[in-house]
């Protein structure tokens, strides 16, 4: 009956320990759909990296009608992806809780996208008639633009994700990121010209990643290992595009 006892308080105990080691629940936010420049986070999942970390990660696309960045601050998510730093500097502006733990881009891929032969450089995209932006970059580098570059309110039309309007007249610019839309462009048989705002020196770490500062007070292994995870899913991710990957 002793020795009953003991096996039964060792299996108690390390079932007790298996509970402590339970995978923190880690809900990610990107700010687009799946697409090649995520693959990465994708690949983690799949992989299993994010399990080996003790983490049990959800992915939340964004997307054209999905706004994620409110979700943050909401504690609906403990990660964002945000395009550039420009919004987490607007979220300090604006009082909202912010902490940058990651950045895996070192130049930003957001561009502005031209028909081929349209205009000679990067400055004389201020002379186009009209240039398509979404609502968050209108928050974001569309300023910039304005104030550095001499782009002006009067051209700015809002961008709807689709290809057409700018594909039916040649002098239309419209945003790009380095990931996605020029390679769109090409498919559909037309020259289209790629100027990265890296370029017009909107220099900056892209890509990164915030929590909000509410983490800091609780479990520092999602904060840790999180980032760690995301790494090694972007380096796995060209590796392994015809093995196991999403």
């Amino acid at each position: 009956m002793k020795t009953v006892k003991t096996a039964l308080g060792a299996l108690c105990g390390l079932l007790a320990v298996g509970a402590a080691w339970a995978d923190d629940k880690v809900v990610f936010g990107t700010n687009w759909l799946a697409q090649g420049g995520h693959g990465g986070f994708y690949q983690a999942l799949a992989d299993g990296t994010y399990e080996k970390y003790g983490l049990d990660v959800e992915i939340r696309p964004g997307g054209p009608q999905v706004n994620n960045r409110p979700m943050l601050s909401a504690g609906r998510l403990d990660f964002l992806m945000a395009g550039n730093l420009l919004l987490s500097f607007d979220n300090v502006r604006n009082g909202i809780p912010t902490t940058v733990v990651a950045a895996f881009f070192q130049n930003d891929p957001q561009a502005l996208m031209t028909h081929a032969g349209q205009y000679k450089d990067f400055a004389a995209l201020a002379s186009a008639p009209t240039v398509l932006v979404s609502k968050d970059g209108q928050f974001s580098f569309w300023q910039w633009l304005v104030d550095e570059h001499g782009f002006r309110d009067e051209q700015l039309r809002p961008y709807g994700f689709n290809l057409a309007q700018f594909l039916n007249d040649e002098t239309m610019v419209q945003q790009a990121y380095g990931t996605a839309r020029a390679d769109l462009c090409r498919r559909s048989g037309r020259r289209c010209r790629h100027l990265p705002s890296g370029r017009a020196r909107l220099e900056h770490l892209c890509g990164n990643h915030r929590d909000p500062p509410a983490a800091d007070r609780g479990e520092p292994r999602p904060r840790a290992a999180f980032p760690r995870c995301l790494d090694r899913g972007l380096v796995q991710f060209p590796l392994r595009r015809s093995q196991r990957c999403l």
